[in-house]
């Protein structure tokens, strides 16, 4: 498929290339006229952060599998993203993730298998997500989403908590014992036994 001016074009999406040296190992894909959604990461650092615009559009989403498999350690996501698709790190070194206040959807299984993610910095101003201890919620907490493989022993799901997300246990290989309120209505994942 001839490539012109580093666009490809693929039925009705459009699928860019680098333009810029500094995105040669990015491929991001077009939503509408004016914002793309990153579709993979292959380049070799370790310490990303993702880049705000690309030829004139602006990055809203982290697609699916975008950093599946990745060697990247630690990523930056900027204030113009507002989607974090299913499975966008699955399976990847990653260890730390910061996610901009404007984040306001998170897909299953995003950070799943991710047996090296240590820690969730969350935005401040986020209206939609907090962390607390290693683990990331919704922002009143009452849906505890993802939990990283960083107990060795016990972990008590907080009082506010009455579900669990899907995959929110994924990342942690160690043989844990979680604890849960009586409030506890409704967990969708493996692992827990009410």
């Amino acid at each position: 498929m001839p490539m012109e001016n580093g666009i490809f074009n693929i039925a009705k999406e459009t699928v860019y290339a680098a333009e810029d040296n500094s995105l040669e190992n990015w491929t991001f894909e077009d939503i509408d006229n004016s914002t793309v959604k990153a579709v993979s990461y292959t380049g070799p650092e370790e310490e990303v952060t993702i880049p705000e615009v690309v030829n004139g559009k602006t990055v809203t989403v982290i697609g699916k599998e975008t950093f599946f498999r990745s060697g990247v350690k630690s990523v930056i996501l900027p204030d113009t993203v507002t989607t974090i698709e299913d499975y966008a790190f699955s399976l990847s070194d990653i260890e730390s993730v910061t996610i901009s206040k404007n984040v306001t959807q998170i897909g299953e299984y995003a950070f799943s298998e991710c047996f090296k993610l240590a820690e969730f910095i969350v935005s401040a101003d986020s209206e939609h997500y907090t962390s607390e201890n290693r683990i990331l919620y919704n922002k009143d907490k009452t849906s505890l989403l993802f939990v990283t493989n960083s107990y060795e022993n016990e972990f008590t799901i907080p009082e506010t908590v009455v579900n669990v997300k899907k995959g929110a246990f994924k990342n942690c290989e160690k043989n844990n014992i979680y604890k849960y309120s009586q409030r506890f209505r409704k967990c969708r994942c493996r692992g827990i036994k009410y």
